[in-house]
């Protein structure tokens, strides 16, 4: 019986069915870019400046050690790939590091560790540069305040890829008229997005529960060799 046992557990092994032995833990990449002194940082590495595809990880720092605790997960981003001069409309999504501070959804707070709002039928996120909101949440009617045709209705402009999203704070503070609005980390599609990235739901649920304010989270992204420095 027990070399039964041994011979089961060896033939599951050797077909992937259960580790051999306890993987070993992944380092983060070297980066060129300044990521301060965060503990939590969202990688997004694009194929090249063109590219509307890109890898997505999640790293935590404990110590001086950077340790990968989510993917490698393939995302979507902007349908013209990635930018160091964005400009609105463009259809690119942002190279550099940025914050991530806050969250939302269509559908209730499925346990994010940052502040999370759900968005009714009333919230927009203003797109219009002429307006002096631009690239902020509001609650409508517009009345005058900004160009409803110059921004997103959260519940209903893509209530699907809406469903969870994490704001990316690009152009936040000072906010650049023209420079991009909306940027967010959301659900993906069937395409590329206009700017934002784009992941399946479970990941960005997962990101959610794991993202800490306490530990200053940030999204590093833009192409592999520029991140690198190589």
């Amino acid at each position: 019986m027990r070399r039964l046992v041994g011979f089961a557990l060896l033939l599951a092994s050797l077909l992937g069915l259960v580790p051999s032995a306890a993987a070993e833990p992944v380092g983060m990449p070297a980066l060129a870019v300044d990521l301060g002194d965060v503990e939590q940082v969202v990688l997004v590495r694009g194929r090249s400046w063109a590219s509307s595809y890109a890898t997505l990880e999640a790293y935590e720092r404990t110590g001086d050690t950077w340790t990968r605790v989510l993917g490698p997960v393939t995302a979507r981003i902007g349908r013209r790939g990635f930018s160091l001069d964005r400009n609105e409309g463009d259809g690119t999504s942002p190279a550099g590091v940025f914050t991530l501070t806050e969250a939302f959804g269509v559908f209730a707070d499925p346990g994010s560790g940052l502040p999370y709002r759900q968005a009714g039928m009333h919230d927009w996120w203003v797109s219009d540069s002429a307006s002096p909101l631009y690239n902020t949440w509001q609650v409508g009617p517009s009345a005058g305040r900004w160009n409803p045709n110059k921004g997103e209705r959260l519940a209903f402009h893509a209530p699907t890829q809406y469903g969870h999203a994490v704001v990316i704070d690009y152009n936040r503070s000072p906010v650049v008229p023209g420079k991009g609005s909306a940027m967010f980390l959301h659900i993906v599609g069937r395409k590329a997005t206009s700017g934002c990235v784009a992941v399946p739901k479970r990941t960005v649920v997962s990101l959610l529960r794991w993202l800490d304010p306490a530990r200053r989270p940030v999204i590093a992204m833009g192409p592999d060799a520029w991140l690198q420095g190589t």
